[in-house]
């Protein structure tokens, strides 16, 4: 999973942070409203919570199938 991050200075451009704690295929990803707290949840049964998309501060895990879907 790639967080894009526009830079300071609008003509640097964006830049790219991997988030790359899943071991299989992120299915899927949402914002909690009104926070800056990111789930992402995957087929390795585990969802991930990172706030501001920096570093996962905690890792639910429990489905042996993984999981497809987020609310």
């Amino acid at each position: 999973m790639v967080i894009w991050r526009k830079k300071s200075n609008v003509s640097d451009g964006w830049d790219a942070q991997t988030l790359d704690l899943h071991e299989q295929r992120v299915n899927a990803i949402a914002f909690q409203p009104g926070s800056a707290l990111l789930a992402a949840a995957a087929e390795d049964g585990r969802v991930c919570l990172w706030p501001k998309a920096q570093q996962a501060t905690q890792i639910l895990e429990g489905s042996p199938h993984g999981f497809s879907t987020l609310a």
